[in-house]
């Protein structure tokens, strides 16, 4: 579900990969622990993985109903010499959804006031219902 943002971000090529958590891109890697990646977070279920200060989505996620692993960077996952808001483009209290084959599903820069029908919104484009 595309996150409204025009952007400067590369694109990959053939020759060059550029990451990106653009909607419908490659999750980016990161290294979280000894031999673990952020790419090892997703595979059997959708992940949201949000921001330092993204606690909230916590409750946004259960109440959306979909099943899904929740992620807050800082606490439940720590990215090893890297700013994880800056590679996947969001600020500390933003969010990304990440399908099981692991790309990224939608992307919200920031917690919106209305981040609970905002996620549900973008799980149903993901999961081929369609919009709301």
């Amino acid at each position: 579900m595309p996150d409204g943002r025009e952007t400067d971000e590369g694109r990959s090529t053939v020759e060059r990969y550029v990451p990106s958590a653009r909607p419908e891109s490659q999750a980016p890697h990161a290294w979280i622990d000894a031999g673990r990646s952020l790419l090892d977070l997703y595979g059997l279920r959708f992940a949201l993985v949000a921001g330092p200060r993204g606690e909230a989505w916590r409750g946004s996620a259960a109440r959306c109903r979909m099943p899904l692993d929740v992620h807050v960077v800082g606490r439940d996952v720590v990215p090893r010499d890297i700013d994880w808001c800056a590679l996947y483009g969001v600020d500390a209290d933003g969010a990304v959804p990440v399908r099981p084959d692991g790309h990224v599903a939608w992307r919200m820069p920031s917690r919106p006031p209305d981040a609970d029908r905002r996620l549900a919104a973008a799980f149903a484009v993901a999961i081929g219902r369609g919009p709301g």
